[in-house]
């Protein structure tokens, strides 16, 4: 449960929502929400919502694609690209970890088998000890 919470926080970390990176295209390119709207063809409120939106329709993320000169769409490559990095570590620490307790599961298992064997050599000194006991016992 541990590693499946880790490779949700690493998908959700970069799963930054398309308004956030389309905002962030414009700021770095010092343009405005009224021109960004005018070359989309649509109203500066409708702009806004854009920012707000963290999953898009490819018709519109293709037109703002095309008005900017930017292709939007490489982010879904690279989130992608990421979270199946994230997969391939959650995978690979899942296959140790089954490693480990396996490990673990047989080091107890002998574990178990070296203390019986130790309460049977017990037993068998007690026994020879009684035996040496008694022999002594009748020998004097």
């Amino acid at each position: 449960m541990f590693f499946e919470n880790q490779l949700k926080t690493v998908i959700f970390a970069v799963m930054e929502h398309i308004g956030e990176k389309i905002k962030q295209y414009l700021a770095e390119n010092k343009i405005s929400v009224i021109e960004f709207a005018k070359k989309i063809n649509r109203s500066r409120a409708s702009a806004y919502n854009i920012f707000d939106k963290d999953t898009i329709d490819t018709s519109t993320l293709l037109n703002i694609s095309k008005a900017l000169s930017h292709n939007f769409f490489k982010y879904f490559n690279e989130d992608y690209q990421v979270m199946e990095e994230a997969r391939a570590q959650y995978l690979k620490t899942t296959e140790e970890t089954k490693k480990l307790y396996q490990e673990v599961f047989e080091y107890k298992k002998e574990l178990t088998e070296l203390k019986e064997k130790y309460e049977l050599q017990k037993k068998i000194n007690d026994l020879l000890e009684e035996k040496i006991k008694e022999l002594t016992a009748k020998n004097l």
